[in-house]
């Protein structure tokens, strides 16, 4: 009876050491993102770092830091993620800055990928352009 156990103990062994192992890519949204939005005439620029627990700051153009701004519920920001997911920025390169310009800023673990227009002979995705002005009204709904 050993014998006949054995052979299959062994199948059963090399079965799970060669196919328990998989890579799964990681899916985890980030927990923040950055907009904004600036130029012309004045050269200032509005910015915002939207958190995904709810958490909104504007950043100090002259300390170079962010400071609070708003708080959202986590309910209603994430939906805001899950729209910035499917516009898969991370891998999307287009830099086409003008006299006024808007930016997304998304950042993936260790690595960093700004998307910016404003140039009226290279004008961005329209759903891109949608998704920052969603996000402005989201923040300028917040406003203290």
């Amino acid at each position: 009876m050993l014998r006949k156990i054995l052979p299959l103990l062994l199948l059963a062994t090399l079965f799970t050491a060669c196919c328990g192992h998989k890579e799964v890519a990681s899916t985890a949204a980030p927990d923040h993102f950055v907009f904004g939005s600036g130029g012309g005439i004045t050269g200032q620029y509005t910015e915002y770092k939207v958190h995904n627990d709810g958490t909104i700051e504007q950043k100090n153009f002259q300390t170079g830091t962010y400071e609070p701004y708003a708080k959202a519920d986590r309910n209603e920001v994430l939906p805001l993620f899950g729209e910035l997911d499917k516009l898969a920025l991370q891998d999307f390169q287009f830099s086409h800055p003008g006299n006024m310009t808007q930016y997304i800023e998304v950042h993936d673990g260790t690595s960093v990928n700004r998307v910016k227009w404003g140039d009226r002979n290279a004008p961005v995705r329209p759903d891109i352009e949608a998704f920052f002005e969603k996000a402005n009204d989201f923040v300028r709904a917040r406003k203290p």
